[in-house]
């Protein structure tokens, strides 16, 4: 599914695991329910998506793109707060 675009689609409770989505455009996708794990989302554009909840430590994403608040989001794996 390299650099595939989902743009504007509503991926509501997907599931990608162990899939390759490098440079995907996940732009205005509504992610909500959806799980990521095991994937490659290197380089993917997570800028204008909703609802993601993509964990850290299992999942590959050097260079992609996230935009606040919804980035904030990605921390919840760790258990913090932020104030």
């Amino acid at each position: 599914m390299k650099n595939s675009s989902f743009k504007g689609s509503k991926l509501k409770d997907n599931h990608f695991t162990n899939t390759i989505l490098k440079g995907v455009d996940f732009d205005g996708v509504d992610l909500s329910g959806t799980i990521f794990h095991n994937c490659d989302l290197c380089n993917a554009d997570f800028s204008s998506s909703t609802q993601y909840d993509i964990d850290l430590r299992t999942n590959k994403i050097k260079k992609a793109k996230f935009s606040f608040p919804e980035a904030a989001g990605l921390l919840r794996t760790f258990d913090i707060t932020i104030v």
